[in-house]
C-alpha cells in the first residue's frame, strides 16, 4: 500500500517503477514460506491469515495444492517436482497450472461429498479476494496501483516455485515407492534456515507435516546440494549452469539406488553439511 500510494504520487520512470515493484515482491516472496508454515498449523485464525497472505500474492489456490503436493511428492505428473531437463522457467509456468489444476479437483470432489455450494470452494474464495483487492488498489492509485500489486504478485509466486524447483528437482518417486527423505534435496545452511523457517529441513517437514518448523532437523538420506538454497537459487536461473552441477549428482543417486544400497557418497550426504 505504501508503495503504490508512493508510486502515485511520484513520476517515476520504468527502470525505477520496476525496481520498486521488486522489493516489495521480496516481501511477499518471504510472505509465502510465512504462509506455508501457518497453514500447517491447528489453529483455524492461523489458516486463515495464511488464506490472506497468498491471497495478497494471487496464489489462491496454494492453500489447498499444498497438502495436495505432500501426497503426490515425486510425481511430475502431478507437479511439483520437475523432471530432469525441465527448466525453471518452463517448471514455474508448469506447475502453476498443474497446481490450480489440483487444488480446483480437490475442491470439487469435496464439495461434491459436502453437498455444498460452489461459493464454499476454498479456489474460488481465494481468487476473489485478491481481485478484491486488485480493485481496491485500483480504485485508490488508478493503473499503478494495480501493476504494483499484480507485478509483486508474480514476482512472489515465482520465487516460490524456484523454490519448489530446488526442492525437488529430478527426485522422481518410482512406482510402488513410498515418499521419504530421498525425494527432497537439502543443504542446511543455518542462514537459510535463519531466514525461511528451516526450509532446508525439507524431507523432515514431508515426513511430519503437523510438526512446527522449530522442531525440524537434518534426516538421514536426504540428498545434498551443492551449495545453500540462496546459492542454489541464482544457479537455477542459468538453466545450463543447473544442468551442469545437478545432473552428475543424479547420476550418482541413480546409482546408488541400482545398488541396492543406502550407502551414498559423502558429498551427497546432506547430514554432513554445516
Amino acid at each position: 500500500m505504501w508503495a503504490a500510494d508512493y508510486a502515485a504520487r511520484s513520476d517515476l520512470s520504468v527502470v525505477t517503477l520496476a525496481g520498486l515493484i521488486v522489493s516489495v515482491g521480496i516481501g511477499s516472496a518471504v510472505a509465502v514460506p510465512t504462509a506455508h508454515e501457518l497453514l500447517h498449523r491447528r489453529s483455524g485464525f492461523d489458516a486463515r491469515l495464511a488464506r490472506l497472505m497468498t491471497a495478497l500474492c494471487c496464489y489462491g489456490h496454494m492453500a489447498v495444492e499444498h497438502f495436495h503436493h505432500h501426497s503426490a511428492v515425486g510425481e511430475p505428473e502431478s507437479g511439483a517436482t520437475a523432471r530432469r531437463g525441465m527448466s525453471v522457467y518452463h517448471f514455474a509456468v508448469s506447475d502453476f497450472l498443474h497446481g490450480l489444476r489440483n487444488a480446483w479437483n480437490v475442491e470439487r470432489s469435496r464439495l461434491r461429498r459436502s453437498g455444498q455450494s460452489w461459493w464454499y470452494n476454498q479456489v474460488v474464495r481465494g481468487y476473489s479476494l485478491s481481485l478484491g483487492l486488485l480493485a481496491v488498489f485500483l480504485g485508490i492509485w488508478g493503473r499503478v496501483g494495480g501493476i504494483i500489486f499484480l507485478g509483486q504478485a508474480v514476482f512472489a509466486v515465482f520465487v516460490f516455485e524456484v523454490i519448489t524447483y530446488l526442492h525437488h528437482y529430478g527426485l522422481v518417486r518410482h512406482e510402488g515407492e513410498e515418499a521419504g527423505p530421498q525425494h527432497a534435496w537439502a543443504h542446511h545452511c543455518w542462514i537459510t534456515n535463519c531466514l525461511t523457517f528451516n526450509n532446508t529441513f525439507h524431507s523432515d517437514h514431508h515426513l511430519r507435516p503437523r510438526t512446527p518448523y522449530y522442531e525440524l532437523h537434518a534426516m538421514h538420506g536426504s540428498p545434498r546440494l551443492p551449495a545453500s538454497y540462496f546459492t542454489m537459487f541464482c544457479v537455477a536461473l542459468v538453466p545450463p549452469l543447473w544442468f551442469m552441477l545437478i545432473d552428475p549428482r543424479l547420476d550418482a543417486l541413480s546409482v546408488v539406488q541400482q545398488s541396492g544400497t543406502d550407502e551414498v557418497q559423502d558429498w551427497l550426504r546432506a547430514e554432513r553439511c554445516r
